[in-house]
């Protein structure tokens, strides 16, 4: 890092994350000005370099370091350029950010319906017994 990529991207929300090989240590993030822009010419969306909070996984740190909104599907040139990271083995990661809320939903519905379901039959039990 610096450099630049040509990705296909679909249209919606993408997030620029950093990464780092290290953990539990502090390391200085490179001030990157991120800039993508369509294969086909014309203008790119906006990059809001906003920083997201550090989260390290396995021995590497990962950063959101800007996001986007693509209009339109496409091949873009996504390019970083500024301050070269000291930090073991920098990358720039780009994509959607996956949405937990399904997840956490369906696990929460199966659990209340297993719930459910142990309470009707621990009554029907407790009903059957006699006397």
């Amino acid at each position: 890092m610096p450099g630049e990529t040509l990705v296909d991207l679909p249209a919606g929300r993408v997030d620029l994350t950093f990464t780092m090989d290290l953990s539990n240590q502090t390391v200085a993030i490179p001030i990157l000005r991120m800039v993508i822009t369509p294969a086909d010419g014309g203008p790119g969306p906006r990059v809001d370099g906003r920083m997201g909070a550090a989260l390290s996984d396995n021995g590497v740190t990962h950063i959101r370091v800007g996001t986007a909104v693509i209009e339109r599907p496409g091949r873009y040139t996504v390019s970083a350029t500024g301050g070269v990271s000291a930090s073991p083995n920098p990358q720039l990661h780009i994509g959607q950010r996956t949405n937990p809320f399904p997840v956490v939903l369906t696990t929460l519905a199966i659990g209340l319906i297993l719930l459910v379901t142990g309470i009707v039959v621990l009554v029907r039990l407790v009903a059957r017994k006699p006397g």
